[in-house]
């Protein structure tokens, strides 16, 4: 039906009907959602992974990715790279080797915090607040408060 048909037959109970069935639809979308999941993986590639809970990387780590978590993103083996990705956490970031000497840029922003065991290059927010890491840092964790100093 073309649009100005549609305002030509809508009629107010009509017009309440569609809403209903809207409001309905929505609710139903809502209430499909899962609350609390886990992403569990080895390793990624070119890839984009969203979670209402935790994103949760076990062994090797993420290459060129876009990571969204509702909770923690947490990289477990020590030797785990974050390389040319973007990760966005609705909590923590805790990764081991972010970035590289390859020039690609890798964004960690997170609500709480972010922690790393290395970091070459790339961008760090916590809530609001923003640094670039240009040089090598080692052991860092990066809050509201330090981000703040580094500025």
């Amino acid at each position: 039906m073309l649009p100005t048909k549609i305002v030509e037959v809508m009629t107010a109970p009509r017009m309440e009907n569609f809403i209903r069935v809207l409001k309905e639809a929505f609710m139903r979308v809502a209430l499909s959602q899962e609350s609390q999941v886990q992403i569990n993986i080895n390793q990624a590639q070119n890839s984009t992974l969203k979670s209402n809970g935790d994103i949760l990387i076990r062994r090797e780590g993420v290459i060129q990715c876009d990571l969204y978590s509702a909770g923690n993103i947490v990289f477990f083996l020590d030797n785990s790279v974050c390389r040319g990705s973007k990760l966005e956490a609705g909590d923590t970031i805790s990764a081991m080797y972010v970035g590289g000497f390859t020039g690609v840029g890798t964004s960690l922003k997170a609500i709480n915090k972010v922690i790393v065991k290395k970091m070459f290059e790339g961008r760090v927010t916590v809530d609001r607040y923003s640094t670039d890491i240009f040089e090598p840092v080692e052991e860092m964790t990066f809050d509201q408060n330090s981000i703040k100093r580094l500025a």
